[in-house]
């Protein structure tokens, strides 16, 4: 929102030492933008759009991804206006999405140190028809080790969220929202 340039920064980091570490592919784990506004989206694409040709990456949307000012009241986002997705479904790693033209659930296929690799990026709280697709590319892709991103699903304590776990807590946990769906 306010320091543009630390996301530039980020992302041209991993394109100057890509192949120095031996970048594969970058997960974006959420937040992308914090008011889900037009001015921090266009940020957000032109810093990833560094990436472009360099090093294949997934975004899993999180709260501030959706709704009003980023208040995930909505499923509502800007996202799939920034990042266009019939430039990404040609990418030779995409595998996927849960709705064509949407970006919010999909899946890459990727090898790298002799291993076949799946990523699943989950929307913000994931649906339980979200869950129910995931699970489905899974099983089609069983041969293949998976990582599974989505934005809420370590708490800042260490722990899984589950909102049913009293003794620690939660403050941020998706079921606090008022994201619309089944949440997970």
């Amino acid at each position: 929102l306010r320091y543009p340039g630390m996301f530039y920064a980020q992302t041209g980091w991993i394109v100057r030492n890509s192949d120095r570490v031996n970048i594969e592919y970058v997960v974006q784990l959420g937040d992308v933008v914090n008011n889900n506004t037009p001015r921090e989206w266009r940020h957000a694409r032109d810093a990833m759009s560094l990436l472009d040709g360099v090093v294949p990456y997934a975004i899993a949307p999180g709260n501030h991804d959706y709704g009003p000012n980023g208040n995930a009241s909505t499923r509502d986002t800007l996202f799939n206006e920034c990042f266009p997705y019939d430039e990404i479904a040609r990418w030779p790693t995409f595998g996927g999405a849960m709705v064509s033209g949407r970006l919010d659930n999909t899946y890459h296929l990727f090898e790298a140190g002799g291993v076949k690799w799946i990523i699943i990026a989950l929307e913000w709280a994931p649906r339980d028809e979200t869950i129910a697709w995931a699970n489905g590319i899974m099983e089609r892709h069983a041969d293949r080790i998976g990582i599974m991103i989505t934005h809420a699903y370590m708490n800042n304590n260490d722990r899984r969220y589950d909102h049913t776990d009293t003794e620690h807590p939660q403050q941020y946990n998706p079921h606090h929202y008022s994201t619309p769906g089944a949440t997970n």
